[in-house]
């Protein structure tokens, strides 16, 4: 196929099929729709046409061994790349093997392994997910007007910048946009301690932060609010929740005139309203702070 970037299905399916690399019956139809969905082929009236990316970058891949490690991993990233958010167990990355696999579905679990992506260390496999942790932290916010879309963007860069100030050179194993994968974690983006929170020269345990942004600039008044679920989050992390605000948010420019001030979630113990009956309680919270006392 390398020599026809144009076939028939029914030449493509007899070519598998007569092939002698796969035993048993070979998944023809599955393999087509997984080639659709990676953008590898196109099928039309009952012709395949091989993709630009399939002939530049997959095919050279293949050979006759089999199982083929280079080419699964191929497909898998672009499985995951296709639709990134769907798998929220990349928000858990660890290099710790048993402490990712527990976040990990069976059957990704299972693919993970016959790909051989589990043996961090190896250049190959830890540029590979490099390649997939870089892209949960996309910046391609052009055709959002979130006002704390930008927050969090700039939030992500902060954290990467502090953590590789304080000497690592993998952030992106540590900073999750971890909204991107789903609202109700009750926190915006996942990272580490590294130096500030810490005296050890680099603490991976975990933080949570949650982002405030606002186009206003008034450091003397800032005021935002707290979800009940949000709050639920830091009560059960008090000494590693933050609130990250930002001010001056420009949408077009994507920028903020000040920030992120960093106030401590235990900070807010005596402040936030508590429940004093079973039958009634609060949903949000209205807070008005001076931002001066925790600028960084």
């Amino acid at each position: 196929m390398s020599q026809n970037p144009e076939i028939s299905i029914q030449e493509l399916a007899a070519i598998i099929e007569d092939s002698g690399v796969l035993g048993g019956t070979a998944p023809f139809g599955d393999a087509v729709r997984i080639g659709r969905y990676c953008r590898f082929l196109e099928v039309d009236k009952g012709t395949v046409l091989l993709s630009e990316e399939c002939v530049n970058f997959l095919l050279p891949l293949c050979s006759i061994k089999d199982p083929n490690i280079l080419v699964v991993r191929f497909v898998l990233q672009r499985i995951i790349q296709g639709s990134l958010y769907g798998f929220q167990w990349l928000l858990f990355f660890n290099k710790d093997i048993e402490i990712f696999k527990v976040s990990i579905p069976e059957e990704w679990t299972d693919l993970l392994e016959q790909a051989e992506l589990f043996k961090f260390g190896e250049k190959e496999v830890d540029e590979w997910w490099d390649a997939i942790l870089l892209s949960v932290n996309n910046f391609d916010l052009v055709n959002t007007k979130e006002i704390g879309d930008v927050g969090e963007k700039l939030t992500i860069e902060h954290e990467n910048t502090r953590l590789t100030s304080d000497g690592t050179r993998t952030p992106q194993h540590y900073v999750k946009w971890a909204s991107r994968f789903s609202n109700s974690y009750g926190y915006d983006i996942a990272s580490v301690e590294g130096k500030r929170w810490s005296k050890k020269k680099f603490d991976m345990s975990a933080t949570q932060i949650e982002v405030k942004s606002s186009v206003s600039a008034n450091v003397n008044g800032f005021r935002f609010k707290i979800s009940r679920n949000e709050w639920n989050v830091a009560l059960e992390n008090i000494d590693t929740y933050y609130f990250y605000c930002w001010l001056g948010i420009s949408v077009d420019k994507q920028t903020a005139a000040d920030g992120p001030y960093v106030i401590p979630a235990k900070s807010f113990i005596k402040i936030v309203p508590r429940d004093r009956h079973n039958t009634c309680e609060w949903s949000e919270c209205r807070l008005t702070i001076d931002l001066t006392n925790y600028s960084l």
